[in-house]
Parts: structure tokens; sequence; C-alpha cells
């Protein structure tokens, strides 16, 4: 595949395209640079290689962090459920639930923590919550809203900046 460049006296000419035959790893690339001076010296798009390839590997270590966190409380909770008594509202519309639920003979009301519009719950809807057995005053919903949204939020960070950030780094010349 040919690709174009102009030469200084506007002409075109044709070179072929370079791609390296094995991607580099992060390391790799962070190790060519011996000083930051280096690294400010680099092609912007490597720079910008680098930075996001940074940023979607950081995105992806805290999304293993709070997937580990969330496995180990559903593993160490027991499942109840609950009973949606009221939505409240806020000034622009969402909404968020109001969970009575009984525990140890005791009856216990939980706010949600992620609001939502339309709403996602309806009064009087049953819902499933996760009690954690070494600690009964927390609770959480086992929804996948209330368990997941902030793990598939910096998934989806990290597949972008991680897949930007890696394919500038393998299609961009040194």
């Amino acid at each position: 595949m040919n690709h174009h460049k102009n030469n200084p006296d506007g002409s075109f000419r044709s070179f072929p395209l370079d791609l390296p035959n094995k991607p580099k790893s992060l390391y790799m690339v962070v190790r060519e640079f011996s000083s930051f001076k280096d690294i400010l010296k680099m092609d912007p798009s490597r720079l910008v290689g680098v930075v996001f390839t940074t940023l979607g590997s950081i995105f992806l270590l805290v999304v293993m962090g709070l997937y580990w966190a969330d496995q180990k409380t559903t593993r160490s909770s027991s499942k109840i459920t609950g009973t949606v008594i009221s939505l409240d509202y806020n000034n622009s519309g969402s909404s968020i639930p109001v969970i009575e639920y009984r525990h140890n003979g005791k009856k216990k009301i939980l706010r949600g923590s992620i609001w939502s519009y339309p709403p996602s719950f309806e009064v009087d809807e049953k819902v499933e919550l996760l009690v954690n057995n070494n600690d009964p005053n927390k609770v959480t919903m086992d929804s996948f809203i209330e368990r997941y949204f902030l793990i598939s939020l910096f998934g989806f960070f990290a597949v972008v900046f991680g897949g930007i950030g890696y394919a500038l780094l393998i299609f961009m010349k040194k």
C-alpha cells in the first residue's frame, strides 16, 4: 500500500507504508526514553499515544479494582428481598428508590445510590439486596446499575483511551 507525501517543491512522491512487524509494549516504548527531555522531543502523535495508553492502563487497573471489590462484597453477603416504598426526586426530575427491608427481624430503610430518569423502579416493586455478613449496615442493591455502573464507565474509558493510544503507537513511525 503506497501513500503520498509532499516534497518541498510541491510534487508528490510515493512511499510504502511502514508498519512494524511486532507491536511494542508500553514498557518498550517508555524504555526508549532516558529523560523527560526525550519525551518532550517526541513526535506529538507518539506522545499522545503514550499518554492515552497510560490513561487506558490506569482506567483498566481501576476497573479491575472495582470488580475485585464487588466480587469480594458479593461473596461475603447474603441476598434478601426489599420493597420499594417510595421514589425521591431531585430538581431535574431524576429519581432514586427508597427501599424497605427486614434484616434480623428489624425493619430498615435503604436509599439507592444512582439517580435515573426515567425512574428505574416502581413503588411496591420487589428488589434484591446484598447485606454484608460482616457489617449488616453495608447493604447494596443487587442490580446492574448499582453494582456495575462505575465498572462499565471506567471500562469504556479504558477501551477508548487504551485503543486510541495503542493504535497511535503501532501505526506512527518513529
